[in-house]
């Protein structure tokens, strides 16, 4: 009964550990800021959606309107021409969208860091952006 009792003891002791470190975030992947960090994260998720979306609408678009490829027309050429123009536009805002991506995501690894004590954040820039 003994060994017992010593086995419990010591299994109740190391839960008590195991509750403290909790209590103190020290079980946490990020430790106190975990929350936040998946917060950084799900904008950065949004971003990347966002430009994929973009992506796919760009390989949507066809080249050549197919409906009139069979005759040459000045009509045609400026359709060909409106059709280049949309996709250069869009190729562009996707470039754009790629910059802004890249910076959230150097921006995210220094927010991540452990010893990081800066403000920054990039669910805020999110918001405004959303709201302009």
């Amino acid at each position: 009964m003994e060994k017992h009792e010593r086995i419990i003891k010591n299994l109740n002791e190391q839960f008590r550990q195991v509750d403290k470190a909790y209590e103190n975030n020290d079980m946490r992947v990020f430790g106190k800021n975990t929350t936040r960090i998946f917060q950084e994260l799900d904008v950065i998720r949004r971003k990347q959606i966002d430009l994929a979306s973009d992506h796919v609408a760009l390989e949507a678009m066809n080249d050549i309107p197919l409906i009139k490829m069979n005759h040459k027309t000045d009509q045609n050429n400026k359709v060909y021409t409106e059709s280049f123009e949309k996709k250069k536009d869009m190729l562009k805002n996707m470039m754009k969208k790629l910059d802004e991506l890249t910076q959230a995501m150097e921006q995210f690894k220094n927010i991540s860091k452990p010893d990081y004590q800066g403000n920054d954040s990039l669910i805020e820039k999110e918001t405004i952006n959303e709201s302009l």
